[in-house]
């Protein structure tokens, strides 16, 4: 049973209103600060009803100094038509509602319904966040393997040692390989782990929402704008917001964001009053910004402030040797999606092919190719045929003779563009190409635009 004190130097007030909650609640009642701290020695309450009117302390002192002792605990105020200010004053400092005098009965046992069920469930959100967090550590403490490259090693390394710092993260690599599952591992690892994580698909959202979706908006600042919106950068409060792709971001958004790094504060849009939050960034992208910094798409002051401590994560192609690995974690994970009871084998041809594969789609395509060949095989041993890989999967491409090119950025566009091309010969359609190579239809419409391949429709 819930535990209320009610304190209010109106000692009949403060008697009915025990009486009527006493057959729902736990309740105590004070009329001064002196009977305040005899009963808090032998309770704990999880609410106080408080007035703000007391003979020998005001209530809003006595909130302040109650919340530093009794954190868990939620607070209601109760007032007088004179002093609604100090009211919402105390509403700003952490009270969760406030009650005017006279009030009705049903209203006070509503009020504090609410405040308890919003306690409740704010305990509940705490606990079972903490059991993400252990279950999610647990998996970060294996997730590197008994050999694991050098190469994701030093991923791991970086990462643990700016996750229990502030500063802005910039997680690099091609699409697929893993930003995201790093960006949740610093945060993991980080003061904030018990605090919100969100994470902003920038490749996602429209041009035109993207300021709002990004910083919220104020009722009527456009057309459909009815209520107030606070943005992923104010939800993030106190925690963590993840930017994937923010390369993706329009210059004028790319403005407004230099901004927040330089105040950590912002306006909603249509908004007058600004709003600054404790939120710690974390940008994703696969582009080169440097080479879109050149190419006039983004901005220079904005990548210096994002490339405070840039972390590289190495595609699946240079580092074979942790395929078994990821394999094995894979296999569990997609086994236990699909309601398998054992977690199946891969035979030694079947991983020597997937050891060999190239990946163009990173560890997404790898996930994809193990959910198919489940999907494809009910037994308990993948076989090399259940896999779908291209025949040529496990050879290099063959680049031809005539090429007196010795450039590697323009060999490597070469390879690409025949993998993109491979997939799309053997798909016939934008979407289902996407999905065998492992990548978004919007970043393989990207790629197809920047190698110059014809576009397709489906």
């Amino acid at each position: 049973m819930y535990s209320i004190l009610i304190v209010d130097d109106n000692t009949l007030l403060a008697s009915s209103l025990c009486r009527f909650l006493e057959n729902t609640y736990e309740c105590y009642c004070a009329d001064s600060l002196s009977d305040v701290e005899t009963i808090l020695q032998k309770l704990h309450p999880d609410l106080f009803l408080l007035d703000l009117m007391l003979p020998d302390i005001d209530g809003l002192s006595l909130m302040k100094s109650l919340m530093q002792k009794y954190p868990s605990a939620v607070f209601i105020m109760m007032t007088a038509h004179g002093s609604i200010q100090s009211a919402l004053t105390a509403t700003r400092l952490g009270a969760v509602d406030y009650l005017i005098k006279p009030f009705e009965p049903d209203q006070l046992l509503l009020t504090v319904k609410h405040a308890l069920l919003n306690r409740s469930l704010n305990d509940e959100i705490h606990q079972l966040r903490h059991q993400l967090i252990s279950a999610d550590q647990m998996a970060d403490s294996e997730a590197l393997g008994p050999n694991p490259s050098s190469a994701i090693t030093d991923c791991f390394q970086r990462a643990h040692r700016v996750a229990s710092m502030d500063n802005t993260v910039l997680l690099l690599g091609e699409t697929g390989v893993g930003k995201n599952y790093f960006a949740g591992y610093i945060h993991r690892h980080s003061a904030r782990q018990d605090k919100p994580f969100f994470m902003m698909n920038c490749a996602a959202v429209s041009r035109e929402l993207a300021e709002s979706e990004l910083f919220g908006h104020e009722p009527g600042s456009f057309t459909g704008a009815s209520d107030r919106k606070r943005g992923w950068l104010e939800l993030a409060h106190t925690g963590t917001l993840v930017m994937d792709e923010i390369g993706e971001l329009e210059m004028p958004i790319q403005a407004k964001l230099l901004t927040f790094f330089d105040q950590r504060s912002f306006f909603r849009v249509g908004g007058e009053v600004s709003v600054k939050v404790d939120t710690r960034i974390i940008a994703t992208t696969n582009r080169d910004l440097e080479e879109e910094v050149r190419r006039g798409r983004f901005r220079q002051d904005l990548f210096y402030r994002l490339n405070l401590f840039p972390i590289t994560v190495p595609p699946l192609r240079s580092r074979s040797e942790d395929i078994p690995m990821l394999v094995r974690d894979l296999l569990k994970t997609i086994a236990l999606s699909m309601g398998c009871h054992e977690v199946p084998l891969v035979d030694a041809s079947s991983m020597q092919a997937l050891q060999e594969y190239n990946y163009p789609g990173n560890i997404r395509e790898l996930r994809n190719i193990l959910e198919r060949a489940l999907i494809i095989n009910q037994s308990q041993r993948i076989k090399l045929c259940d896999l779908g890989l291209p025949a040529s999967a496990t050879a290099e491409p063959e680049i031809p003779k005539n090429d007196e090119s010795s450039n590697l950025e323009e060999r490597m566009k070469l390879i690409e563009r025949r993998f993109i091309e491979e997939a799309l010969s053997r798909t016939k359609t934008l979407g289902k190409a996407a999905e065998f190579l492992g990548i978004s239809r919007h970043a393989l419409a990207y790629r197809m635009k920047v190698l110059e391949i014809p576009a397709r429709h489906g």
